[in-house]
């Protein structure tokens, strides 16, 4: 949702760049965990939240002074997937896509989702698969006219590949 880009002032408070579309929306989670990779580990009760520029600033408890603050630089802001509202039909956050089975029309077991990134016309999925002993990646725009269906019980999501996509 986020990363702790510094602190702020010298009584603990926090600068956060916020990956939602609306910065100020963080507010809304009085916890937030803390960590630096998935899962995240500590979990901190946000005392308040104001909007800064683009980002926000926010107190949290047992963070009372900068050096405390300091600490936390660089850490990922996370909240439970549960408490997002529920996108509107054909939309999905990139945190449920992530791991999730990608199969061609036919059946073929691709790899899984990896990551996902924007390029502004439209969001990548990266696809990793470890039998693909050379490491390599595929990149799978996350566009209608490429998934056919994400299958979110099942956790799979099929695609149409144009030819030569894959190779």
């Amino acid at each position: 949702m986020g990363r702790i880009l510094g602190p702020f002032g010298v009584k603990g408070a926090v600068k956060v760049h916020s990956a939602m579309s609306s910065p100020a929306d963080l507010a809304q989670w009085d916890t937030w965990w803390l960590g630096r990779s998935e899962p995240a580990k500590v979990a901190h009760s946000v005392l308040w939240c104001k909007s800064h520029g683009r980002g926000i600033i926010a107190g949290l408890e047992g963070v009372t002074d900068r050096d405390l603050a300091l600490e936390l630089v660089g850490n990922l802001l996370w909240v439970p997937l549960a408490t997002l509202p529920d996108c509107e039909p054909g939309h999905y956050y990139w945190a449920e896509l992530v791991g999730m089975a990608v199969t061609s029309r036919d059946g073929v077991f691709l790899g899984r989702v990896d990551h996902l990134f924007a390029t502004g016309a439209q969001d990548v999925m990266v696809i990793t698969d470890p039998a693909r002993l050379d490491g390599t990646e595929l990149m799978i725009p996350f566009a209608a006219e490429f998934v056919d269906d994400v299958d979110r019980n099942n956790r799979r999501i099929r695609i149409n590949p144009l030819p030569g996509m894959l190779e």
